[in-house]
């Protein structure tokens, strides 16, 4: 019904928002197409463990059948917003796929400064509001590490890890 009155790339934050609302309603089959609708990296096809890399964005999907079809990844993907990126990791989190989530959350971390692609058509985010952006990817990384792992080198590395956001 919203698809109706708005597209994705016009209304970026009422569609975060609605995939949030069915991420804690536990409407997974509805967030997780949502998220797939905004460009969301997921699973490229059924009953299958291979996932498309999360900081790539592909309109190729496979329509779910018993046997998995291999789909082949673009040559040049484009990343996806990032801020669709973390809904997609609190997504993952979300359904169990906790493991997941801290070291996809982790490996987005290293690969990306201050966050360039956070704005959308009707939004224009600055530098701070960048900032606070990867402030709160390192909260939610510390939390999932401390939730996920209790031993010395988990807590160092939660330390650290709020020590970056604090500088920031």
């Amino acid at each position: 019904v919203h698809t109706l009155v708005t597209e994705p790339s016009e209304d970026l934050d009422s569609w975060l928002e609605l995939v949030t609302l069915c991420r804690k309603e536990r409407m997974h089959s509805l967030c997780e197409n949502t998220l797939r609708k905004l460009g969301a990296p997921l699973l490229l096809r059924k009953n299958s463990d291979l996932a498309d890399h999360p900081f790539a964005s592909s309109s190729k999907e496979t329509v779910p059948s018993e046997s998995p079809r291999e789909v082949s990844l673009p040559s040049a993907p484009v990343r996806a917003n990032d801020r669709v990126m973390l809904s997609t990791f609190e997504y993952w989190w979300a359904i169990g796929e906790k493991t997941r989530a801290l070291s996809e959350l982790s490996e987005y971390l290293k690969v990306c400064g201050v966050p360039n692609r956070l704005s959308s058509n009707t939004r224009k985010y600055n530098m701070a509001e960048a900032t606070m952006f990867r402030v709160e990817c390192l909260l939610k990384r510390a939390d999932w590490t401390r939730e996920l792992n209790t031993n010395e080198g988990a807590v160092r590395e939660t330390l650290s890890t709020l020590m970056e956001a604090r500088e920031l």
